[in-house]
């Protein structure tokens, strides 16, 4: 396990304004089952995915079965695991911790519903809601690839546009 995780996350090379923390953007289609299983077991990582297909999510006994499009918000305070009840998983995984946020950030991410105990961690997506995310999500693996100087801070930007994308679902749906 500690090998995968060695492959997956790379420690970010220190940002001018301080270190960076973690981030690690990959498409579902290329991580191997398992290691899709481990990463969301990841304790101190926050997680957002885009999930295509069914799954079921294991925040609590009962466990949550989705099917369809979803944007999913996965926090270090609530341990959960994503099962694939679809084979050929596609979408995209985003984990990253704490210290990759700005100090004012880190002061406000647990206050977002999403990421509040006993929040709503699964949000169900229209195609054209897929088609936003998909976009936000392959420009981040672009993004993280690249050699960008200021990519860190774009990518902090594509992680809140995702973050801001499930607030205003949520807000829509709760109407």
């Amino acid at each position: 396990m500690g090998r995968c995780y060695k492959r997956v996350l790379k420690l970010l090379p220190m940002h001018p304004e301080g270190p960076t923390g973690n981030i690690e953007v990959y498409r579902l289609e290329d991580a191997q089952a398992s290691h899709t299983r481990q990463l969301t077991k990841r304790k101190e990582y926050y997680k957002i995915g885009l999930v295509k297909g069914s799954n079921r999510y294991h925040a609590t006994e009962e466990g949550l079965v989705v099917s369809g499009n979803s944007l999913v918000f996965l926090h270090p305070r609530a341990p959960s695991t994503c099962e694939s009840l679809t084979r050929g998983q596609e979408g995209f995984c985003c984990i990253f911790n704490v210290p990759f946020f700005t100090a004012q950030m880190q002061e406000k991410i647990n206050a977002l519903p999403m990421f509040m105990a006993g929040g709503r961690p699964v949000y169900h997506l229209t195609e054209e809601q897929t088609a936003a995310a998909t976009d936000i999500f392959r420009r981040m693996v672009e993004v993280l690839a690249s050699d960008y100087r200021f990519k860190y801070e774009l990518l902090w930007n594509y992680v809140a546009q995702l973050m801001h994308m499930g607030l205003k679902i949520q807000q829509t749906t709760d109407k």
